[in-house]
């Protein structure tokens, strides 16, 4: 009797041990199959090896299983990138010069499953190459991407520089984090395809260090900033059409003193020519950042703006929020994570203000209405009603209410299955509507007279 048992426990630890290493045998996903989703400037002259250098670059598929992983290789440098798993941040992890099969996370429950491996640094730290996915399970097709489509073109504030910093002093790899930095939160808060072509210390007219070498109109020609133009470098202008483009530049021209009206109002005219060359029906929004508040530069700016036919040719001006105080200062000077989140905010508030962008279709196939009722439109007596009573989801609703200037004049948390009063009061004009949780988007113009 105790020789069965003994068979039977091992028979059982054996079929335990097999059926786990069963769940775990993994199936390599080159990169070429087209259910991997991508993001941001990649080079896909080989589609076994694409490649990329600029920050933001976004890598995700969605499977049926227990775990996956990540083949990559590196070159010169050390980059760091951030790991999603069902869309909720797992953690980070270096890329050297290396080729490297990163586990993203094991052990799942056997379903679906999403994974998403996102570029945290910028250029200079070296290009990398995407090698595929091995997944314990089954690649499956991915969700429909957003339909609208935003550039971001910029400098250290577009990357991420420091934004996770606390100290104030100079560059720390792991330390940039260009999902939390302020393009890639509004892209997120409108849903929106997003895409960064950036790198610190750059300018328009000239560079930090005053240099008038590798400013960002030339390259934003390239797939990869740090080598020669041209050739296959050069980038195909063709593979991604924005609808808006959003410029984030002059802070590294206005720190030199050779700067003047002349010399950056040419080189900033010409580059929104060569942008419209590109994309001419894109709208542009030129922006002056949280880091330099001084008036110079933001008349400058607006001037250039008029200059190029101002908002009757669809390109628009708006003021990020200076940095507020230390609590919003990451390394060397530049805004943190809090500060980004503001600006990125207060930028799409701007956009949905402004109908920069088409404000139906940056909710995607898979952001449905969420059915939410407003009455009465117009609002007479200043008393708004919002119907949540038919809200399919029971996860709190975010309100935002935003005027034509892009500011955000009320924002709460709402509970869903029931009819909300939000009292305007005498803040008489139009203004844009935003609600947003699991259940979808619901986003309504108003009147308050």
């Amino acid at each position: 009797m105790i020789q069965q048992l003994k068979f039977t426990f091992l028979l059982f630890s054996l079929l335990a041990v097999s059926t786990f290493a069963a769940a775990q045998e993994y199936t390599a996903y080159l990169p070429d199959d087209a259910n991997i989703q991508y993001a941001g400037r990649i080079d896909f002259s080989n589609p076994l090896k694409p490649a990329f250098a600029f920050p933001g670059i976004s890598i995700k598929a969605k499977f049926n299983g227990t775990g996956v992983k990540v083949n990559l290789k590196g070159y010169a440098g050390t980059n760091y990138f951030n790991v999603f798993i069902d869309g909720v941040f797992l953690k980070k992890f270096a890329l050297g010069n290396e080729t490297i099969n990163e586990i993203c996370q094991t052990n799942l429950n056997d379903g679906t499953h999403t994974v998403e491996i996102t570029k945290r640094t910028e250029s200079f730290l070296g290009k990398a190459e995407f090698l595929g996915f091995d997944i314990a399970g089954t690649l499956l097709p991915p969700d429909p991407m957003p339909v609208a489509k935003i550039e971001f073109i910029g400098n250290s504030i577009t990357c991420g520089y420091g934004n996770e910093d606390v100290s104030t002093g100079g560059f720390v790899a792991d330390l940039e984090n260009n999902y939390l930095a302020y393009g890639a939160v509004c892209a997120r808060e409108l849903n929106a395809q997003y895409r960064a072509v950036a790198y610190s210390g750059r300018g328009v007219a000239f560079n930090f260090n005053c240099s008038e070498g590798d400013l960002m109109p030339e390259i934003y020609e390239k797939y990869f900033a740090d080598e020669d133009s041209g050739g296959s470098n050069q980038y195909d202008h063709s593979s991604y059409v924005p609808d808006l483009i959003v410029i984030n530049l002059g802070t590294n021209d206005h720190n030199c003193d050779n700067i003047n009206d002349d010399n950056f109002k040419a080189a900033y005219v010409a580059f929104i020519s060569q942008l419209r060359a590109y994309h001419p029906n894109a709208k542009i929004l030129c922006l002056t950042g949280p880091m330099n508040s001084s008036e110079i530069y933001k008349t400058r700016v607006e001037d250039i703006v008029e200059t190029s036919g101002g908002e009757q040719n669809g390109v628009y001006f708006f003021h990020q929020t200076p940095i507020i105080n230390n609590d919003y200062r990451g390394g060397h000077g530049h805004p943190n994570t809090l500060m980004a989140d503001i600006n990125g905010k207060e930028v799409a508030a701007f956009i949905l203000a402004n109908n920069l962008l088409d404000i139906t279709s940056g909710t995607g196939e898979n952001t449905p209405d969420m059915g939410a009722t407003i009455f009465p439109n117009p609002i007479i007596n200043g008393a708004l009603h919002i119907d949540l009573t038919k809200v399919r989801e029971k996860e709190m609703v975010e309100l935002n209410i935003i005027n034509m200037q892009g500011k955000t004049v009320c924002a709460e948390n709402l509970i869903p299955g029931n009819v909300h009063e939000i009292n305007m009061g005498d803040k008489h004009g139009m203004y844009i509507l935003v609600l947003k949780n699991r259940a979808g988007v619901h986003i309504e113009k108003i009147i308050v007279l």
